[in-house]
């Protein structure tokens, strides 16, 4: 399986650590990652993680130019891990993520279009899942939403889902205009896709994510994560001592 990263050159070093998270879980070992590039090939990456599991693909730095270069190594109905370098891993069942794949590669159906591995509390709150609407699979609950979440975290989805998702928006001026034309109805198309398709979220988490950057500080989780797997602090970025920000109930 393939892992589309939405990430760009000045960012290499949360990239780095992104990935260092997911191959020490265990739980990644069938991923190889389409990392993009820009200016500076990816040489330290290949270097550590091997050419097998790092995938580099040219691409521009426009936002919509580097999905649809990523996405022209995958088919629309394929599986792949959609990914940024601002989600790391904290935890992971590592028995019941590899079930996960299993499900995905042997059991899903075409109509199965996503599949969020942790529980995140805008569902429950919302009630977007519901006790009611519940697949079984082993050990897995999978839990069937009401509607697409969480569309800027670490999940698994069809490449289709991403492809609608960036046909729907302007090249964004910054990052956050992207949810800005989400929310307005040329975004209408990527929501609607829930009507025909089905996403799921596992319950209980059986990953939790950390986020490396919020309102452009670094959180004090990524920052202790950092110092766990022996790399230095990025320097062009204050550590908030007081934020810790993870994903998944």
């Amino acid at each position: 399986m393939k892992a589309v990263v939405l990430t760009h050159d000045k960012n290499r070093q949360f990239l780095k650590h992104m990935l260092l998270t997911h191959e020490a879980s265990g739980a990644f070992e069938c991923i190889q990652y389409l990392v993009p590039w820009n200016e500076a090939y990816p040489h330290e990456l290949i270097s550590i993680f091997g050419k097998d599991k790092i995938i580099p693909v040219k691409t521009e730095i426009y936002f919509k130019k580097t999905i649809d270069s990523l996405l022209q190594h995958v088919a629309d109905d394929e599986w792949i891990y959609w990914c940024m370098e601002d989600n790391f891993i904290e935890q992971v069942d590592i028995k019941n993520a590899l079930i996960a794949f299993e499900w995905m590669e042997k059991h899903s159906t075409e109509k199965d279009c996503g599949l969020q591995m942790f529980t995140g509390p805008y569902d429950l709150e919302h009630r977007i899942i519901t006790p009611n609407n519940v697949l079984k699979y082993k050990s897995l609950l999978l839990f069937k939403k009401n509607k697409i979440t969480y569309q800027w975290r670490a999940q698994f989805c069809r490449a289709k889902v991403i492809r609608t998702m960036f046909d729907c928006l302007d090249e964004p001026r910054y990052a956050k205009e992207m949810d800005y034309m989400l929310l307005a109805p040329q975004g209408r198309p990527f929501w609607d896709l829930i009507k025909g398709g089905n996403w799921y979220t596992l319950k209980p988490s059986v990953v939790i994510l950390g986020e490396h950057v919020n309102k452009s500080k670094m959180t004090k989780n990524s920052a202790d994560s950092f110092k766990k797997y022996g790399l230095k602090l990025p320097q062009n970025i204050e550590v908030d001592e007081n934020m810790i920000i993870k994903m998944g109930i």
